[in-house]
């Protein structure tokens, strides 16, 4: 029965078997296309071996370009799953809540593609805490138009397994903890976003039974 551990072993265990570029090249696509794998496994993992190897800054920077690609990779995946899912069921539960599939993809049309939508999903991508996988469903969803999603996570990705790989270079506790601390926050966000996407739905129902939420704006702007 393959298990979480079982594929942390996994790609531990690929680590000494491939050159540093392949592992993590193969598993950062691993890592982002299973979820439930926390995010520092392979890049910390490669930064460890990357100290061995001695490896300078510019060498790990490349390995955090070459991760981010498999990552993108992944991410991308998880997009289309997401876009198709959204085209399946949305026609058959967004009547429930007065929403249609062209309400929910003119969301990602509000994102035209500038340097500035780029770098909001940059910035999204390479803070450690924010959860990716909610990223890539999300913007599936929507649609965000790939000219901004894959060159943004791409970019961001970098600096994020950059920022792991230097967490696994340190090869001390402190790093490891530090490591474990950001892979709980992940998870944290991400059931965080869970409970809000709940509340909305929540909410969008009580304003189809009982358009409370229409008088309670009616209220707030004849004030």
């Amino acid at each position: 029965m393959l298990t979480l551990s079982g594929i942390e072993a996994f790609l531990k265990a690929l680590a000494l078997e491939l050159p540093l570029e392949q592992f993590v090249l193969i598993g950062s696509f691993i890592e982002d296309l299973l979820a439930p794998i926390p995010a520092p496994v392979v890049m910390t993992t490669a930064g460890s071996a990357a100290l061995v190897q001695g490896y300078t800054f510019w060498g790990l920077l490349l390995l955090a370009f070459i991760g981010s690609l498999g990552k993108t990779g992944g991410s991308w995946i998880l997009y289309l799953i997401a876009d198709k899912g959204e085209d399946i069921l949305m026609p058959r539960i967004g009547k429930f809540f007065h929403l249609s599939h062209e309400d929910v993809e003119r969301i990602g049309s509000y994102f035209r593609g500038s340097w500035k939508d780029v770098l909001i999903l940059t910035l999204l991508r390479a803070i450690p805490v924010v959860p990716s996988l909610a990223i890539s469903l999300v913007s599936g969803v929507i649609k965000l138009p790939l000219r901004v999603y894959l060159p943004g996570t791409l970019i961001g990705d970098t600096f994020r397994l950059l920022f792991f790989l230097y967490v696994g270079y340190g090869g001390l506790a402190s790093y490891e903890m530090i490591a474990a601390h950001v892979a709980n926050a992940e998870v944290y966000a991400e059931i965080a976003l869970a409970v809000f996407i709940l509340a909305v739905l929540a909410l969008l129902y009580w304003q189809r039974e009982t358009g409370g939420l229409t008088r309670w704006l009616n209220r707030q702007l004849k004030k």
